[in-house]
């Protein structure tokens, strides 16, 4: 009988240390897990603030280039007459008359 109680208790033993073995292994795996998700999560994080300055870069470059352009193409236009417009486009109290005013005082060099 007390060999049957001892083999009993050293099952009860051995089950309770592989219990306690299964039970700190699957802790030890929730934490790895755990500190994978945090980071793939901090990657995914970097990653998402990259493209964003990636895309404030380019847009400041679109700009900076548009601006260059534009001073390039319309900076300095000379203003010349024209028939009833201007060369740049805009109407004045001058376009619709016949004999701009004055033009009979000025001297030809």
């Amino acid at each position: 009988m007390l060999a049957n109680s001892w083999a009993s208790g050293l099952l009860f033993a051995t089950t309770l240390a592989l219990a306690i073995e299964a039970a700190v292994a699957l802790e030890i795996a929730f934490a790895v897990a755990m500190a994978v998700d945090l980071v793939v999560d901090l990657v995914v994080a970097v990653v998402a603030v990259v493209v964003a300055v990636a895309v404030v870069v380019a847009v400041v470059v679109a700009v900076a280039l548009a601006l260059s352009i534009a001073l390039v193409f319309l900076g300095h236009r000379k203003t010349v007459e024209g028939g009833g417009l201007w060369v740049h486009g805009t109407l004045s109290a001058m376009d619709g008359a016949t004999e701009p005013t004055r033009t009979y005082l000025r001297r030809v060099p």
